[in-house]
């Protein structure tokens, strides 16, 4: 499940090609051939640092295309996963004719969790926020070297991303676990679910190759998981806004019983944003709303951005059981200071 904002919160007005180019500044970082990926990662990263507001209506692709000097068709294909990109930001720029319209987004908002996300679920994966494929690439490419794996868990699972990760890792079974009843079912229907020798060409979860693990789907909540220390590998992929600071050392509790002695807890984290930049105050704007929103209408939607911060997140694995670390994910680049855009936390079961 990723982390799903009520309402969209979208900036009027319109940023020239040229304004844009500029800002974008030397964006090719690879080869000829990854010029549409260099483009998308070029223009996530701007949403992310707060330099492009969020949800600001892009110029016209022709235009886009005769200043930097690239087709039409590299522009068209760079966009929508750029819109995928913006991780921290997963509602910047989100409308598209697959996805949700502004009124089921209003259902949604309205609802419960769990109820909120059956009704998103059969289009979820036409939407900003599923964890996009870059970013699943680059876990699995950091996490590869940790193993060998022979039994992975996806922890609130959502449409299966983080399944399709572990399959990638794991050689004997996945299981994916949600308490979403329609997401399990968008999940167990996805091409990413058939068996991995109908799969080897599916790029639901990244370009390489599933291993032949079986995949089992189970719907039950992440504060009480229904298994025994089985597990080699956990993950999590953009649920954590859905659970309260006060709930969290029951959740990693429950992620430390599944994991055999040894066994490694991971998921991403993005940087936080500059204090001040576009981004920050968006963040701040969101939660702000959805406490206010949580006060007045029943029943809650649980979802904050600005309460999982990396240092209390670290003592609370800690207090747990895990002994931690941080691994830079190189592949979604650096900050204007140096530092990785997004780390991977790696918690392992002593």
């Amino acid at each position: 499940m990723s982390a799903t904002p009520p309402f969209p919160s979208r900036v009027t007005g319109r940023i020239s090609a040229a304004r844009l180019a500029n800002t974008l500044g030397n964006w090719r970082t690879g080869g000829p051939r990854s010029g549409g990926k260099d483009l998308a990662d070029a223009l996530a990263a701007l949403v992310h640092d707060g330099r492009l507001p969020p949800g600001i209506r892009l110029p016209p692709e022709r235009e886009l295309a005769a200043v930097l000097g690239v087709s039409r068709t590299m522009i068209g294909a760079a966009l929508p996963e750029a819109r995928r990109g913006a991780l921290s930001l997963p509602w910047a720029l989100m409308f598209t004719p697959q996805g949700p319209t502004l009124r089921e987004l209003a259902v949604q908002a309205f609802s419960s969790i769990e109820h909120g996300y059956d009704l998103l679920a059969p289009k979820f994966d036409h939407t900003p926020f599923r964890t996009p494929d870059h970013l699943l690439d680059a876990v699995v490419r950091t996490v590869r070297p940790l193993g060998p794996f022979a039994t992975g868990l996806d922890i609130c699972c959502g449409t299966g991303a983080g399944v399709g990760v572990l399959r990638r890792l794991c050689d004997e079974r996945v299981t994916g676990v949600d308490f979403s009843a329609g997401m399990l079912a968008a999940a167990a229907s996805a091409p990413a679910s058939a068996p991995a020798s109908a799969s080897r060409s599916a790029s639901a979860a990244g370009s390489a190759e599933f291993t032949s693990a079986a995949v089992d789907w189970v719907r039950a909540d992440a504060r009480a998981l229904p298994f025994a220390p089985v597990f080699d590998l956990a993950v999590s992929f953009g649920a954590f806004g859905h659970f309260l600071p006060a709930e969290r050392p029951v959740l990693f509790a429950q992620a430390h019983a599944v994991l055999r002695p040894g066994g490694l807890f991971v998921f991403p984290l993005p940087a936080p944003p500059r204090v001040g930049s576009p981004l920050y105050w968006a963040l701040w704007g969101f939660d702000s709303a959805m406490r206010l929103r949580n006060l007045l209408w029943h029943p809650r939607f649980v979802m904050y951005y600005r309460t999982f911060r990396l240092p209390e997140v670290l003592d609370e694995l800690a207090r747990t059981g895990f002994a931690t670390e941080l691994l830079p994910l190189t592949d979604l680049g650096q900050r204007p200071d140096g530092s990785p855009r997004c780390a991977l936390v790696v918690a392992r079961r002593e």
